[in-house]
């Protein structure tokens, strides 16, 4: 690239800097972000340019970061850079400014992120998910170097995720030229504190299953595939390391590896067991979780149950299944997973995913639901690693894409009970759509049902219990009609009102027998 051209990229992006424009909703803090020809011009104007919200964090000033994932065009000759711009706002939702980047005064640099966070030094580190490197950032957000993270089992060939921790941070890497994964505790000088490591494993080509009730496991013999692998953090401040399948298949060699909050080794396990790509802990039991997709209308989210200290090593059947839109099956990024799952302050689960019956699902410690919050239409949660974190307050903040015309960029914020929480700090209640109308509710021998449209396209009537399975089916007919349950026990229903074979509008009900 000529120098002429490095210069004309740089400008641009001092103009864009000085030519933000946003929208955002007054009345409550969902904070809308529209790119624009004059605010992204290079990133809105070409058909590949898409923007996808990623994470959002808790900057040093206590504002609030959204990062973006987005693409960078130059001039003829094009070249194409993959971007994170981050969209800050304050902490009553009004927009401040856009920081684009990766770039410095010379050139830009391909960075998507898949993870922010504070480096305890005034800056920040940003986890790249395609070059698997740190990069070190500025206060205000600008790229400064690649960071290299020592090791003592060899060189780092790929940083696969970082955790924030106290006094420091948990790398979880690949080391080059051996068979060995790294979790490395380094403080902030990148001095490392403490290392553990855990043994890589090969995914499986076939599987047959002895006469005794075992089972003999051929490994695939590929160096270009690559298992899950991943990191979290537990309760008592240590961490769960899994090597697990991939999520093509149902069963795989899983490898799970308990560490202290000072990285002794705890206990380890190996069985062939669901494969899954999140496992989160609640007072020792431990939960996993998989987006799977079972056809082209057939998408959703399993959750298995591995008991205390993962004593249930094959739970065979999810104890929850949530349907999930299908758009989310083809993610054009290839990158993250198309849902969040974290563990409260209060001991309890919250998952953000885009389904047809809301998006942020509250759980207690034994998975039992406690609340939706159904905020935005056909939104998609933020794809990547924190799309969605808990304030000190214990209100939630997350970020999403909002897939109608025109396309936004969409901040929220809800409280501990899952309502929107207004830009002058009072907390509204989740306005009702107005769509549709079901009565008494809870019921105990039938409900009504009436119909607020505009037009008669609603026809259909769905009902789904609380695992995301079809349970009764439904013509309507003009503007009111009743459904009495045949045979169903107490619980959870979920009523999916569907029109010319989309979905029109969705309601949680609570049949008492």
């Amino acid at each position: 690239m000529s120098m002429k051209v490095k210069k004309l990229i740089v400008l641009l992006f001092y103009m864009c800097l000085v030519l933000n424009v946003f929208a955002q909703e007054d009345s409550t803090f969902v904070c809308y972000y529209s790119p624009t020809y004059e605010t992204h011009p290079f990133w809105y104007y070409f058909p590949i340019s898409g923007i996808n919200a990623a994470n959002v964090f808790e900057k040093y000033d206590g504002s609030f970061g959204m990062q973006l994932l987005s693409t960078f065009h130059t001039p003829p000759p094009e070249m194409v850079f993959p971007q994170s711009p981050i969209v800050t706002y304050n902490r009553r939702g009004q927009y401040l400014n856009t920081t684009f980047g990766p770039f410095t005064d010379e050139s830009l640099i391909p960075g998507y992120y898949s993870h922010i966070i504070k480096d305890g030094l005034g800056g920040y580190l940003a986890l790249d998910m395609f070059e698997h490197r740190i990069h070190r950032l500025s206060n205000n957000l600008q790229f400064i170097d690649y960071e290299e993270i020592p090791s003592n089992l060899g060189s780092v060939q790929r940083v696969l995720n970082i955790l924030d921790v106290t006094d420091g941070f948990v790398v979880l890497s690949d080391i080059y030229m051996t068979n060995y994964f790294a979790i490395t505790k380094l403080n902030y000088d990148m001095t490392i504190c403490w290392e553990s490591y855990m043994e890589r494993i090969l995914p499986i080509k076939s599987l047959s299953q002895t006469s005794d009730g075992g089972y003999i496991v051929f490994p695939r013999i590929d160096k270009r595939s690559m298992p899950i692998v991943s990191i979290s953090q537990t309760s008592d401040g240590g961490y769960i390391v899994w090597v697990g399948g991939h999520a093509g298949s149902n069963y795989d060699y899983f490898n799970t590896l308990r560490l202290s909050s000072q990285g002794d080794s705890l206990w380890t396990k190996q069985a062939i067991s669901p494969s899954v790509q999140d496992i989160i802990e609640l007072n020792d039991r431990y939960f996993g979780l998989i987006y799977r997709s079972l056809g082209i209308n057939n998408v959703e989210l399993r959750i298995y149950d591995f008991g205390i200290d993962f004593e249930n090593e094959d739970p065979e059947d999810p104890i929850l299944v949530i349907p999930t839109y299908p758009l989310l099956d083809n993610d054009i990024y290839g990158l993250g997973d198309p849902y969040s799952v974290i563990r409260t302050s209060d001991n309890c689960i919250i998952i953000a995913v885009s389904t047809p019956i809301g998006e942020i699902f509250k759980f207690d410690s034994n998975f039992n639901l406690i609340w939706i919050s159904n905020a935005l239409q056909n939104e998609k949660i933020g794809i990547g690693f924190h799309p969605l974190i808990e304030l000190g307050n214990g209100d939630f903040l997350y970020c999403a894409l909002v897939e109608e015309l025109p396309y936004r960029l969409a901040l929220v914020r809800i409280d501990s009970n899952g309502n929107y929480v207004g830009i002058d700090d009072d907390t509204e209640q989740t306005p009702a759509k107005p769509a549709i109308l079901v009565y008494p509710n809870p019921f105990r021998r039938e409900i009504i049902l009436e119909m607020k449209v505009a037009d008669s396209s609603v026809n259909l009537l769905e009902v789904y219990n609380i695992k995301g399975q079809l349970v009764e089916s439904k013509t309507i007919r003009g503007t009111k009609a009743t459904w009495t349950p045949q045979n169903l026990p107490s619980g959870v229903y979920i009523l999916k009102f569907m029109g010319n074979s989309k979905q029109i509008a969705s309601k949680m009900i609570t049949y008492i027998r």
